[in-house]
């Protein structure tokens, strides 16, 4: 159940920023929709840890879990993007202090997933 909690939160704040995407092209480079998107971003590198975790240990348990496919392919670009797809706050006519919304990252998933299954 904490699993697909997790999950499903994930996904909320990955709408969430898809709407923000689309309300940034009305209004470039406004700073609270892309702070916001920043803070959704790390919320959903730290949870997709939390659920990797979580089915490491359940694993570890002898009980057979996944994190799901969709939540392990979402891509997460720190900075945020209003549809030039490189996340470049400055490209996209922000004035923000770099230090403020942190660092450029893509975090594509805390583990290792083929084919074959999620490896931890």
């Amino acid at each position: 159940a904490k699993l697909g909690e997790i999950c499903i939160s994930i996904r909320a704040l990955a709408r969430s920023n898809d709407e923000l995407r689309e309300a940034l092209k009305e209004h470039p480079g406004d700073r609270d929709f892309i702070i916001a998107m920043h803070e959704n971003e790390e919320i959903i590198v730290k949870r997709r840890e939390m659920a990797a975790e979580l089915v490491r240990r359940l694993r570890k348990a002898g009980i057979d879990a996944d994190v799901p496919q969709d939540v392990l392919e979402m891509q997460v670009e720190w900075k945020g993007s209003s549809g030039s797809g490189d996340g470049d706050i400055d490209k996209e006519g922000g004035d923000i202090d770099k230090a403020e919304v942190g660092e450029e990252k893509t975090e594509t998933g805390p583990t290792a997933n083929t084919a074959h299954g999620l490896y931890l």
